[in-house]
């Protein structure tokens, strides 16, 4: 018995022995193949970056580039041919690795062309097939890989895919459709805006945060496509068309947004439109946000005291100290504040409500006039 007992024990350390071994020879297996894959890819990026540079960096004769465009890119042709044959041999899966490692090559050196180098650049891109390929994955049904494909087209300028990036306005991931607008405009400047705004069903605190810093480098040009926006159905474009022009400064706005501002609109977009006047400082809005501080939405008034103080209105502070009196606790706080920013009337009546007989309000303006004092005072 206890034979068969010690032979069952050798047998089932011989195993597990045996097991070790084969983890332990299958992760050195494991890492020599991934050393060996990245000294691949480190010699393959190196002969790609040297191949890519004379491509996109050989000087073109004078005669080609004051030619037919046909002359130009049959040129292009030429500088792409050995690069072409490389393409044509190996594996699928080295083919593969190749294409992968080229395309990475490429989207380097877009960091750094401008004019014809760029449009060379650009012609790769189609020529090489990378932008049929990306246009495919724009289908694909993992999200991930078409954001990635979004992203890479307007790397690309791949103007030939704007009608799939237009359609991934529209995709179920958030992902994909804020890589898609950013495409957008990398590709059609502020003309994009339209559909972006058109097509996009709800426009997320995140995609209005991107999209505003894309916008901001147009400024002017985009004002004409914000003001067509105003009168858009979805209203999450509305809004961002109101935050925009107002960031923009864009003074011709007043009227269009004081329309909004006067309600019969979603909440949301009567208090960023309130907001929006106060931003923009043009008197025009005045008398509004003064008969707005007597509504019966308490963030409705709170916002206009806030859009009249950011105007400068003196005449609003006793429109305002009227809500000092009246208002709930959180009111009364953006009452004083706006007070203490409208004028030497404002700030004298702050100053009495501190040396005031009511605690509370001495409390407020005792929090509002150190919240406005500068650090060190």
């Amino acid at each position: 018995m206890k034979s068969i007992e010690f032979l069952l024990l050798f047998a089932l350390t011989t195993a597990v022995t045996i097991v070790v071994v084969l983890l332990a020879v299958s992760l050195v297996i494991r890492k020599a193949v991934a050393v060996a894959r990245t000294l691949v890819r480190g010699k393959l990026y190196d002969i790609y970056t040297e191949a890519a540079a004379k491509v996109l960096l050989s000087e073109i004769p004078s005669e080609v580039l004051s030619g037919k465009p046909s002359e130009l890119f049959a040129y292009y042709d030429l500088l792409l041919q050995p690069i072409r044959s490389d393409l044509l041999e190996d594996s699928k899966a080295f083919l593969n690795q190749k294409r992968a490692t080229l395309k990475g090559v490429l989207l380097d050196f877009s960091q750094d062309l401008s004019g014809e180098a760029r449009e060379r650049l650009t012609y790769c891109y189609y020529a090489l097939g990378f932008v049929d390929e990306e246009i495919r994955r724009m289908r694909d049904r993992r999200w991930w890989v078409r954001a990635n494909a979004a992203r890479a087209l307007g790397r690309y300028r791949a103007r030939r895919g704007m009608f799939v990036l237009t359609d991934a306005l529209e995709d179920k991931r958030e992902e994909v459709r804020s890589q898609a607008m950013k495409s957008l405009i990398a590709l059609a400047g502020p003309e994009a805006l339209r559909d972006i705004l058109q097509r996009s069903k709800g426009i997320s605190r995140w995609h209005a945060i991107e999209l505003s810093a894309e916008v901001a480098k147009f400024k002017a040009e985009s004002v004409p496509l914000l003001l067509e926006a105003l009168s858009y159905s979805e209203p999450s474009a509305v809004e961002f068309a109101i935050e925009m022009l107002a960031e923009v400064g864009f003074v011709d706005a007043v009227e269009p947004i004081r329309k909004i501002a006067r309600g019969g609109v979603p909440a949301n977009l009567q208090l960023t439109a309130i907001e929006a006047l106060g931003r923009l400082g043009d008197t025009r809005g005045e008398l509004l946000l003064l008969q707005l501080t007597l509504d019966p939405n308490v963030h409705i008034r709170m916002k206009a005291m806030d859009a009249l103080a950011r105007i400068g209105t003196p005449g609003a502070a006793e429109f305002v100290l009227e809500r000092v009196a009246a208002g709930e606790l959180p009111e009364k706080i953006v009452a004083v504040r706006a007070l203490n920013r409208l004028g030497e009337r404002g700030r004298r009546i702050v100053r009495d409500l501190l040396n005031g007989s009511v605690p509370q309000l001495r409390s407020v303006a005792a929090h509002v006039i150190d919240f406005a004092a500068p650090v060190g005072t």
